[in-house]
């Protein structure tokens, strides 16, 4: 009875250990349970407290009980009959320790789980919180949206308002045109056509002038319709992506409701299997077994132990695996965070934000890659260990037919093996579901980096525009400075030569004033020289106007030059005529005759000179008409290109109005993206965590149905406790039996006899010669088992080898990654080359304005060319015709041969302006007048 007892405590210790811990346990989740989730059950029923609290009791004495065995295992270890025995009794303590072991371990893990649990639904809570405060942030940028279509509205009835203003400045420079085109008949009026011809050169300045402004603003007005365009289509893109966003919102939350749902069905279950425990334990606490099937037991259970204990070992490493792995996938959405915040940093950069965006989206989705190749691969291993219990139950069947018990046991654990594998495919359609959210938030991504190369391109665009407007500006101001100094330097000379010519005409005068004390008859003489001077002075006024034509302008004054050098030479002469005169005056009085009859004609000649005078004074009056209409017309032309400048500046601070609101309008969608996009970065990291706490809740589930196959497995074996003890019980009876024939076996021991001693105890002892006969057997069995498990480790190590290189085959090959990257190029070429073909437009559309304002300045030379060439002609016309008219009033008169040869030649001028048109009448006084009177013989 005293080897007795240490057996019954190192039952009862066990169960007292098992006891504590489950208390503690149990005391650790109800107060988590508690804590976090007050609707759910508790994992422990009244009746299993009260056991528990029982078990905690009994477990205070668990180190008395090893002493005890400590106790019986020296009083065993002299004695070499009961060495097996000793050994067995040995295995069945340390399997107790591993066993005891193994529970505290479990149950720790219970409450890291436990833990876990609520760690992950507080986790869950914050993520609800989160999704509320992205809501009000939903609900205003919603609000920001209508007041930036309000503003959109508003642009486009401004713009409505400025087309019908360019429309109307469009017909008004139409009208102006064909009010230009309009051909003024002024026949016999130079002056008028040359200032005529400068009108309208200026109104064709103006009116070029004019189309620019008109073609920038048409641009500027396409720009902002482009601008407009562009910003409807990133407000319904807005739209649609808020929309998109309360839609994943929404999935979230039926999710997290989902993953509820499910949790309480977890519960549920794990109470019916502490349920279904409970009543197993019940059950096999009735049944008892004899001494062999304890032995079978024993060597099965010691085998299944050790089998659980490299499991368990495998199952630690591969949880360090899985946790390793977490902690990268930790490090790697720390990266991803660290990315989006310097890219948050950087909106402004876009080329490198887009870029990081693009690195992040396929990062990320190699890492989601890579963690359903992991979940994948645990499923394998659930597979494996799933054949693994199939062997194991084939092998009980084949054994006996008491693990009825276990098959029943197992079928459960295969029932909970297909529910994990049913979450298996409901994570599986998560994992896809998240997989398809990412490839959209890619593809949304692309979509908005398409949109930033189009605003890249079209700022690149009008920035060219802009510059070969510049250049445009700055060339005409550069020409219009030439041709103001070119003016300026004609102008200039013209007042030298009008200077020079009032000096030469002051001399004139002054020399036909001694002409006039001389001789009375020159008075005509005088008057023809006035009206020469007037003539000068009207050329001089009209020499003022040819500032556009300074090569015609040099060849009239040295006409000019030539024409003053003739006078000089005529007045030179006339003055030696007039001291020969002075010498000849006796001579002169011959003459008196014939000068009165010569003062008869030129008082005929006098009435031509008036007549023809009161003439040109009515031409001058109707030129001076024409000429005050003219200035009526400039004046008005100037008035309407007032008026024509005036609108053009209110139509250009319009469209810098315009251009500014159009600037504040991007500003202020700039920053609604920009928000937009910190919102997107908020709901992927908190997608990021929501999925991490999935996956831990999923490897949660994954432990604690392990734990809880463990679990029953423990209790199992210390259900049959009470079957050793009573097997034990009889084995002390027996080793009593046995001592008492040890002791006969000493005694024949010193009469030996040469017979076996197999033989001997055959026919002593025939029931202790069939068990060493089973023991043998056994051994043989054990030893072929042995051989055939290590078969089946290498057969797995090659698998799980295979396995290992199939993996990192797959891992290498490429993903569907490479296929949206080639998408995302062929949209970007795609694009790129509608942008190539927009500014190959852009440039035939300019390179065709250029060369209809090429056509346009020929066509305008070649007319100045024409008109040029037109007025020479006619001048030269004119003095042809003043010099054939001179020279048959030359032939006429024959002078007298004592007379010089200077006086015979006609005075005629010869100018730049052509000089007032003489009859014959007059051609024929002016040569009576000028040659000398005939000597009196």
């Amino acid at each position: 009875m005293g080897a007795s007892s240490p057996l019954d405590g190192d039952g009862a210790g066990s169960i007292a250990e098992r006891g504590s811990a489950s208390q503690r346990g149990a005391s650790t989740l109800a107060s988590t349970t508690a804590a976090t989730a007050e609707p759910h059950t508790p994992l422990f029923t009244a009746a299993e407290s009260a056991e528990f609290q029982a078990i905690v009791a009994e477990c205070n004495a668990f180190h008395d009980y090893e002493r005890q065995y400590q106790e019986v295992l020296m009083t065993l270890e002299g004695d070499d009959i009961l060495e097996k025995f000793r050994a067995e009794y040995e295995g069945l303590h340390s399997s107790l320790l591993r066993s005891h072991e193994g529970e505290g371990r479990l149950l720790r893990k219970c409450t890291d789980l436990q833990s876990d649990i609520d760690a992950c639904v507080e986790k869950a809570a914050a993520a609800s919180e989160m999704t509320l405060g992205d809501r009000d942030t939903i609900a205003n940028l919603k609000s920001e949206t209508e007041r930036t279509s309000h503003r959109l509205t508003e642009v486009r009835e401004k713009e409505t308002h400025l087309r019908e203003a360019v429309t109307a400045l469009k017909r008004e420079i139409a009208a102006q045109q064909a009010k230009a085109k309009d051909p003024i008949e002024m026949p016999e009026q130079e002056a008028a056509l040359q200032s005529l011809r400068r009108l309208h050169e200026t109104l064709q300045r103006e009116e070029e002038q004019l189309t620019q402004q008109l073609r920038s603003t048409s641009l500027d007005m396409a720009a902002t319709q482009r601008r407009i365009a562009t910003l409807l289509s990133s407000n319904s893109s807005n739209a649609t992506e808020l929309r998109l966003i309360r839609e994943a919102i929404s999935k979230a939350e039926e999710e997290t409701q989902m993953v509820l749902e499910r949790k309480s069905v977890k519960e549920q279950e794990l109470q019916a299997v502490r349920d279904t425990i409970a009543r197993r334990i019940a059950y096999h606490t009735s049944q008892q077994n004899t001494l062999d099937a304890l032995v079978e037991d024993h060597d099965r259970n010691g085998q299944e132990l050790r089998n659980i204990k490299q499991e368990e070992t495998r199952l630690t490493e591969e949880h360090q695996g899985l946790c390793r792995q977490l902690q990268h996938v930790n490090t790697a959405l720390q990266e991803c965070n660290e990315d989006n915040d310097l890219w948050q940093r950087r909106v402004y950069e876009k080329a490198a934000e887009l870029q990081a965006q693009q690195a992040a989206a396929t990062s990320m989705h190699k890492r989601y890659v890579k963690a359903q190749k992991v979940v994948e691969a645990l499923h394998r291993r659930n597979a494996v260990t799933e054949v693994e219990k199939s062997e194991q139950i084939a092998k009980q069947r084949d054994a006996a037919a008491q693990l009825k018990s276990k098959e029943a046991a197992l079928a459960l654990a295969k029932r909970a093996a297909r529910t994990a594998a049913k979450t298996a495919v409901s994570v599986r359609e998560e994992v896809n579901v998240l997989q398809q959210k990412i490839t959209g938030e890619a593809s949304e991504q692309h979509r908005n980096a398409a949109w930033l190369a189009e605003k890249h391109g079209q700022l690149r665009v009008l920035g060219s525009v802009l510059t070969s407007f510049e250049e445009h500006i700055e060339q005409t101001h550069r020409e219009l400075y030439v041709v103001t100094q070119e003016a300026e330097l004609s102008e200039a000379r013209t007042r030298q030569y009008s200077s020079a010519c009032a000096h030469l005409l002051n001399g004139i005068e002054s020399k036909e004033a001694e002409l006039a004390q001389y001789e009375g008859s020159l008075t005509e003489v005088e008057a023809r020289i006035k009206q020469q001077q007037a003539l000068l002075e009207s050329m001089v006024t009209e020499r003022n106007s040819y500032t556009s034509h300074y090569n015609q302008l040099k060849e009239g004054l040295r006409e000019q030059q030539h024409c003053f050098s003739l006078l000089l030479a005529k007045v030179q002469s006339m003055r030696s005529s007039i001291q020969k005169r002075e010498k000849d005056a006796k001579l002169e009085l011959a003459h008196i005759q014939l000068l009165r009859q010569q003062q008869k004609e030129l008082g005929a000649h006098v009435t031509d000179y008036q007549r023809q005078a009161h003439q040109r004074q009515r031409r001058a009056d109707v030129l001076g008409q024409e000429i005050q209409q003219l200035r009526a017309v400039l004046s008005d032309a100037a008035a309407e290109t007032a008026r024509q400048q005036r609108r053009c500046n209110d139509v250009l601070h319009e469209k810098d109005r315009l251009a500014r609101q159009v600037t504040n309008r991007a500003t202020e969608i700039h920053a609604l993206y920009e928000q937009a996009c910190t919102q997107q970065s908020l709901l992927q990291r908190h997608e990021g965590l929501y999925n991490d706490q999935t996956q831990q809740l999923e490897h949660l589930q994954y432990q604690t149905l392990q734990f809880a196959q463990q679990l029953e497995q423990m209790r199992m074996f210390i259900a049959r406790l009470p079957e050793l003890r009573v097997l034990l019980n009889n084995a002390t009876r027996e080793l009593q039996r046995e001592k008492v024939r040890v002791q006969a076996l000493l005694d024949d021991a010193y009469h030996p006899v040469n017979v076996h001693p197999y033989h001997e105890l055959a026919s002593a002892e025939p029931e202790t010669y069939a068990l060493l006969q089973r023991v043998q057997k056994l051994q043989r069995v054990l030893v072929q088992r042995q051989n055939q498990l290590e078969e089946k480790e290498a057969a797995i190590q090659s698998v799980e080898q295979r396995y290992m290189k199939a993996k990192a085959t797959v891992a290498h090959q490429p993903g569907p990654e490479i296929a949206e990257q080639l998408t995302a190029y062929q949209q970007n070429l795609v694009k790129k080359g509608q942008h190539l073909r927009q500014m190959q437009e852009a440039l035939e559309f300019f390179r065709s304005q250029t060369d209809q304002f090429k056509a346009r300045h020929d066509v305008l030379r070649d007319r100045l060319a024409e008109m040029g060439k037109m007025y020479a002609a006619s001048r030269a016309e004119e003095e042809r015709r003043s010099a054939a008219g001179a020279s048959t009033v030359a032939t006429s008169t024959t002078p007298h041969p004592d007379s010089p040869p200077m006086s015979a030649e006609p005075v005629v001028y010869r100018g730049f302006v052509a000089p007032p048109r003489a009859t014959t009448s007059t051609a024929t006084t002016s040569a009576l007048v000028l040659t000398p009177p005939p000597v009196r013989e």
